[in-house]
């Protein structure tokens, strides 16, 4: 058996890295000559930093707020990896090239992303009457209305303030995987292995998880998806929630070990 495993992080409780090896010691219990690819994934949110090699240099930037704020980033050769979860201060010159995880437009951030974060639907339209004045502000000083472009309401609209200033906007996913070379890891696989903490349509729809899906489809590979918590609208014959097999209490306690269990039951429910 050849196995690729290529899980997202599980926000607040596991690494990418720490939940692939959870998920690695459930494949060797299960077939222990097992050839095992690990490729921790991100798509452009927390935790892509990590998955392209992690930091090696570190800086004061101003943040978001206006005070300085240390930020870790990575410089491989001409090239720096940021990550705007960490601090959002100013850009190294040159290309930049944003890695999203989401498709939301400019003017739809607030509407999707406001009330996951509390805003009420007052706030929300200020919000959004507040991102229309920005768009058509930039259009006017750059020439690019970046109101309705897809990816440009990623971070909260972050995304389109860099797209208008130059910057390129890609599928962080994607990106990602072409970085690690899932892709190629992919065709030689039997079988891969991914998951996050919450999988639900938007997991689809530009995250981690889905990309891994669409690959391992794309070379014929069957997936299995193990996840903290399974919604509704991406409930499917492979895909398992550590929820409901260990319990939301084990899952939250020792999220390592909850993730080892669940995939080790998947495993042994999987016709190979």
């Amino acid at each position: 058996m050849r196995i690729v495993i290529a899980p997202d992080k599980f926000k607040g409780t596991l690494t990418a890295r720490e939940a692939a090896d959870a998920m690695a010691l459930a494949v060797r219990e299960r077939w222990p000559g097992a050839e095992i690819a690990i490729v921790p994934m991100a798509d452009g949110g927390d935790g892509t930093l990590d998955a392209l090699g992690g930091a090696n240099v570190s800086d004061e930037v101003t943040g978001p707020l206006g005070e300085p704020v240390r930020a870790a980033w990575r410089l491989d050769g001409r090239a720096a990896v940021i990550e705007s979860a960490a601090a959002s201060g100013p850009f190294a010159p040159g290309q930049v090239t944003v890695l999203t995880d989401t498709t939301t437009t400019f003017v739809h951030a607030a509407k999707v992303f406001g009330p996951q974060k509390g805003a009420d639907a007052a706030l929300v339209e200020r919000l959004t009457e507040r991102l229309r004045a920005d768009a058509a502000d930039w259009a006017e000083r750059f020439g690019l209305d970046v109101s309705i472009v897809p990816r440009s309401g990623a971070a909260g609209g972050l995304s389109g303030a860099l797209l208008a200033a130059g910057a390129e906007v890609v599928d962080g996913a994607a990106y990602v995987a072409q970085a690690l070379e899932l892709s190629e890891a992919l065709a030689e696989s039997d079988l891969a292995l991914t998951g996050e903490g919450t999988f639900d349509a938007t997991s689809i729809a530009g995250k981690g998880p889905g990309h891994v899906l669409s690959v391992a489809a794309r070379h014929r590979v069957p997936a299995i998806v193990i996840a903290g918590v399974v919604a509704a609208d991406a409930a499917g014959s492979r895909v398992f929630s550590m929820s409901e097999v260990v319990g939301a209490e084990h899952a939250l306690a020792d999220p390592a070990d909850a993730l080892r269990v669940t995939t080790t039951q998947a495993l042994w429910q999987l016709d190979l």
